[in-house]
């Protein structure tokens, strides 16, 4: 399932699209999708330790030698200062693996309503693929498929992401039977939405700004 949705996304949800569309399937599709995600966010993980750790300690060797020849006296508690810091980044860090379903869950369902409204304002509904909310979660969560690519260090995350954009515009597209442009306006939607908010909550704070300054001079 997860190459032929990294690979042939097409394929894929065309040959499931009657499954997308019927009753039932929800829950499977969200278990693959939480699971797919805990994957990626561990090694995520891992490969920002492994290059945070190599990064940091070369500045720290650095900082080190310079605190060697000003303070000799400070550096065994400079060292287990820095020990602890980092014991307790990891830590950290590792308990935020155990919160990805959660978030996971949380995110796929907002996602699915802001994508859902757009399929239902932008895309005309064909005979024996109705639009609903189930069927547009189902599409979205084997749509993270591509997370699986995080196993890559470096560029996994990146290509996960455009992969995962892409293949949740054709799952769109094949089930519903629409167009691509509307298919991906309808992925991208969330985007614009937030940037409305931004764009939004800026000129509001810019407005109350404009009046503060008027009323002090």
């Amino acid at each position: 399932t997860t190459r032929d949705i990294v690979l042939r996304p097409a394929e894929f949800f065309r040959d499931t699209a009657a499954m997308m569309v019927a009753e039932g399937g929800l829950s499977a599709a969200i278990a693959y999708a939480v699971i797919i995600q805990w994957v990626a966010s561990f090694f995520n993980f891992i490969w920002r330790v492994v290059i945070g750790v190599a990064i940091e300690s070369r500045v720290d060797d650095l900082f080190r030698i310079a605190s060697d020849v000003l303070q000799e006296g400070a550096v065994g508690s400079d060292r287990l200062d820095s020990l602890r810091e980092r014991m307790l980044e990891f830590l950290f860090g590792a308990s935020s693996i155990l919160l990805t379903p959660f978030k996971t869950l949380i995110k796929l369902s907002l996602l699915a309503v802001l994508v859902h409204a757009a399929v239902r304002f932008f895309m005309k509904e064909e005979p024996g693929r109705p639009h609903s909310y189930s069927t547009t979660l189902k599409v979205l969560a084997y749509a993270a498929a591509p997370g699986i690519l995080c196993v890559i260090p470096g560029i996994g995350i990146l290509v996960a992401y455009v992969l995962g954009f892409i293949a949740a515009a054709i799952g769109l597209r094949e089930v519903y039977r629409t167009t691509s442009a509307r298919a991906y306006l309808a992925v991208v939607f969330p985007e614009l939405v937030l940037m409305a908010l931004l764009l939004g909550s800026f000129v509001v704070l810019l407005f109350l700004a404009f009046n503060v300054l008027r009323l002090v001079f």
